[in-house]
């Protein structure tokens, strides 16, 4: 019989039942609206700060341009090497070039407006800037005062030109405007300008390069019309200021320019157009683009940005999360630039200038490590025809110089940061839906690269050491310190494994299936280098030794990061397989201990190049959140996305964890918003996470589109987790998106959760694909790798193995030697259950080998797979 107790105690557990149920499904759900007008959701301040402790600066700029445009034009902070930082009140004026990258660049064609005196280094002059609620930036617009001058600047942009309206205070001070040719970020190693004789004209050009150390060099030209005659002039040398004259060069130091004056209280519009081509080609720039008003350019610039942006729209109760998602999106559409002038002319690779066909475009300025993870797949998604002239581009510069450019900057290769990254970037484009471009060509330009090394011009090569690489099957490490420009090894075999098998994708989709198959056996030369002694990918030296010790080690002497790794150490790139994931799991001795490394792993989200913790804030750790789905913890890489999300970016102007670089830092934020993000790098795989946005749709060409439910998502009680996926209606188990949805579209319905699902998306057939196809049986590991052993005895070796596919259980050893005196002990074993073993190897040397060295090639044979290891055998009598 109930008692009155238990009654109360049903009622009870039947209310928190109902309480828990209302909160995880809401009864009187209200979706929020669809933002109709991204472009008002845009604040281009957001990301111009100071993100990580480590590589701090985010270096996106905060003034006008237009989406893929040739000119930025924006103001720079004094000593901010990519041009302007908001925690700087310092500013040297504002140039028509700049980029969000890690080294100087662009800044070119600088000019500030002021008043008073003309100084006697006009040259190095800055104002006070206010980085109060007077500074507005917008897609298309900036506007800022000096505080000290009270002089107002407003800044719009076209594809080709500058506009500037500048408002002077009518304080009775001479209104003064400087033209710095001289003054590009990267340094300027020529510069001239010419002040017309019509009083309303200036005229120049700035050569600059030296990106990074390198010896890229590049010449911009400007041709500048303002809207009132100036009634003064003079210009400067970067040693002397000349006042009345009309022109002046420099060389070397480069620091010439000049300046005109107007009547205090003046307002002035000026027009700058820029060419790469030549002076003639800048004027017919502006000639084509320069005749519309300030506040009819601002428009057309505002129309076309929210054109752009509203391929994707989102529906949010959260209006920060709007205004953080559009800013991320904006900052994805700023780059590469449209390098060819209105008639489609452009400076080739080669240093001539070539044509284009109609309506298509030349880009330049690809960042390619940085941008082929995410940037490239979402061009090709959202912009597929832009994307096609990117790829097209690419192809074109190879066609003039002989190979893809790394790092394109300008119309030079500077081959800045390690791997082949301009292939992924391509074969991404292509997968996501960028198919308008000479494919065949494309094609044969990697295979070149990747079999022949790729030589370019000016001693320039695609892949360096191909040969070595070859040979060996990884690039050895060759230097015991960064002194002298020692190679980064370890990462440059992951990432040419990457490079090798986005060849391998993008064969198979043109049907050469020969070359399929060949990059795809190279895609896991990371094998080669897996130290099963430390379950870590090691550097290997010439002699095929890995370093004795701990897989982390602090950098050398002369080193950002760990030695063998460019920007992070071995912790932070063990994770990177992305066309492998499940056999690096297997590698790494199972789900189980992958998801205890992953949890130690992430405990720190952005700890920089030095820690073993993720750094977010950097390319090869971007994804690492997703990891989770392939090991059957999904609920995981929802949990783990909200948090760098929700920690790591915001509204603000220090809202990013690090640099930009050129738009792949913001692009992994929008991918990461919008609950999906392509994972596997050459593939058009798409894994899953919890959206930020209730509602999204993306447009596809064709008038199709990917839609996306998630009730819940947003506002202050967001449901962080999923509870289930439906795709058309049909429920779904697996974690990741066909790859068809792409291109037919499709609608994606979430049901989220407040709590984990850990039954959802666990199963092993849940996990996105990994192509495993090539894959070693086994790595194997020998110490001593140099072995001491007397004549006429015995010594004893351990050879440290891991399984590296699923299945084999047990394991053979055996040794060869030249000289018949040395002979090692036949050994056979089983793996643990975890794939790992560990095998003593007995060497015997007879009394009749004489002092020396001698090697000895040790075999391990796993299924039909064996894996080699010399190791050296030194003798001696006693």
């Amino acid at each position: 019989m109930w008692t009155r107790r238990r009654l109360a105690a049903l009622l009870g557990a039947v209310l928190l039942v109902f309480v828990m149920l209302a909160s995880a499904v809401p009864t009187s759900y209200d979706p929020p609206a669809f933002v109709t007008n991204p472009v008002d959701h845009v604040d281009t301040l957001i990301g111009t700060g100071t993100g990580g402790q480590r590589v701090g600066e985010i270096n996106n700029f905060p003034g006008a341009s237009v989406p893929f445009g040739m000119v930025q034009y924006s103001p720079d902070t004094a000593g901010n090497y990519a041009g302007y930082d908001h925690g700087n009140s310092r500013a040297t004026g504002f140039s028509m070039t700049h980029a969000s990258v890690g080294c100087a660049a662009f800044g070119d064609i600088s000019m500030l407006p002021t008043t008073g005196q003309v100084g006697s280094e006009p040259w190095g002059a800055t104002e006070e800037i206010a980085h109060d609620d007077t500074e507005v930036g917008v897609p298309g617009y900036y506007t800022v005062r000096f505080p000290t001058t009270r002089v107002v600047a407003e800044l719009t942009a076209t594809t080709h030109t500058g506009v500037g309206r500048f408002i002077y205070p009518d304080n009775r001070q001479p209104a003064l405007f400087y033209v710095n040719s001289g003054a590009s970020l990267g340094g300027t190693s020529a510069a001239n300008i010419q002040i017309g004789d019509d009083n309303t004209t200036i005229t120049g050009s700035a050569t600059s390069g030296g990106f990074c150390g390198k010896d890229n060099v590049y010449t911009v030209y400007f041709a500048m019309k303002f809207s009132r005659p100036f009634t003064s002039y003079g210009t400067w040398d970067g040693y002397s200021v000349f006042a009345g004259t009309r022109s002046a060069y420099s060389s070397y130091t480069g620091s010439s320019g000049g300046y005109v004056g107007f009547p205090a209280g003046s307002r002035v519009e000026v027009h700058t157009a820029l060419s790469y081509v030549s002076l003639d080609g800048a004027r017919a720039n502006l000639a084509a683009e320069g005749k519309a008003s300030f506040d009819d350019v601002r428009a057309a610039a505002a129309r076309e940005w929210n054109d752009k942006l509203s391929r994707i729209s989102v529906a949010s109760a959260d209006d920060a999360d709007v205004e953080t998602f559009y800013t991320a999106l904006y900052h994805s559409l700023l780059n590469p630039n449209t390098f060819n002038d209105v008639d489609g002319s452009y400076m080739g690779f080669d240093g001539d200038v070539h044509e284009l066909p109609a309506v298509h475009n030349q880009y330049t300025n690809f960042s390619d490590w940085d941008t082929y993870r995410g940037l490239g797949a979402l061009h090709g998604l959202l912009f597929p025809e832009q994307a096609s002239d990117m790829a097209q581009s690419l192809v074109n510069d190879a066609e003039q110089s002989g190979s893809f450019p790394r790092w394109a900057l300008a119309n030079t290769a500077t081959a800045e940061m390690s791997g082949d990254s301009v292939v992924p970037l391509m074969v991404n484009f292509y997968a996501f839906g960028a198919k308008d471009f000479d494919v065949h060509a494309a094609l044969r330009y990697m295979v070149n690269a990747a079999t022949k090394g790729g030589d370019g011009l000016n001693g320039y090569v695609e892949r360096p050491a191909i040969a070595t690489y070859l040979e060996r099957g990884y690039l050895p490490e060759t230097a015991n310190s960064c002194i002298g420009g020692a190679i980064p090894g370890a990462s440059i075999t992951l990432e040419w494994s990457v490079d090798d098998f986005a060849i391998s994708r993008f064969a198979d989709a043109l049907g050469d299936s020969a070359t399929a198959t060949e990059f795809q056996n190279r895609a896991q030369y990371w094998q080669n280098l897996f130290n099963p002694t430390t379950h870590y990918i090691s550097p290997r030296d010439a002699m095929g030794l890995f370093p004795v010790g701990p897989g982390v080690v602090p950098p050398a002497q002369g080193c950002f990061s760990q030695l063998g790794f460019d920007e992070g150490n071995a912790e932070q790139y063990v994770w990177y397989v992305p066309q492998n994931i499940a056999g690096l799991v297997t590698a790494l001795r199972g789900r189980k201990a992958v998801e205890d490394r992953l949890d130690r792993f992430t405990k720190q989200l952005n700890v920089g190049p030095e820690e073993p913790y993720l750094w977010a804030g950097n390319e090869p750790g971007f994804d690492v959140p997703w990891l989770y789905n392939y090991i059957g913890q999904p609920w995981k890489t929802q949990q783990l996305v909200d948090r760098v999300r929700s920690e790591l970016f915001s509204d603000t102007p220090d809202g990013e964890p690090g640099n930009d670089d050129l738009g792949a830092m913001s692009s992994w934020y929008v991918w990461a918003a919008l609950g999906v993000y392509p994972s596997t790098p050459g593939t058009s795989i798409l894994t899953v996470n919890t959206p930020l946005f209730d509602r999204v749709v993306i447009a596809l060409p064709e008038g199709k589109f990917i839609k996306m439910s998630a009730p819940g998502a947003s506002g202050p009680n967001r449901m962080k987790y999923i509870k289930s996926l439906h795709i058309d209606g049909h429920p779904t188990d697996k974690t990741y998106l066909p790859e068809s949805i792409i291109r037919t579209g499709g609608d994606l319905s979430f049901s989220l959760s407040p709590k984990p699902n850990k039954a959802w998306g666990t199963g092993d057939l849940s996990a996105p694909p990994s192509l495993g196809a090539g894959s070693s049986t086994v790595t194997v590991n020998v110490s001593p790798a140099v072995v001491e052993i007397s004549r006429g005895a015995t010594g004893n070796v351990t050879v440290n193995a891991q399984r590296m596919i699923d299945g084999p259980g047990g394991y053979t050893i055996t040794g060869a030697s030249d000289i018949a005196g040395i002979k090692a002990a036949k050994t056979s074993g089983q793996f643990a259950a975890d794939g790992s073993a560990s095998a003593t190897v007995a060497i015997t040397v007879a009394q009749s080998v004489r002092d020396g060295y001698y090697p000895l090639v040790l075999t391990t044979k796993v299924a039909d797979g064996t894996r080699t290891f010399k190791l050296l055998v030194t003798v001696d009598q006693d």
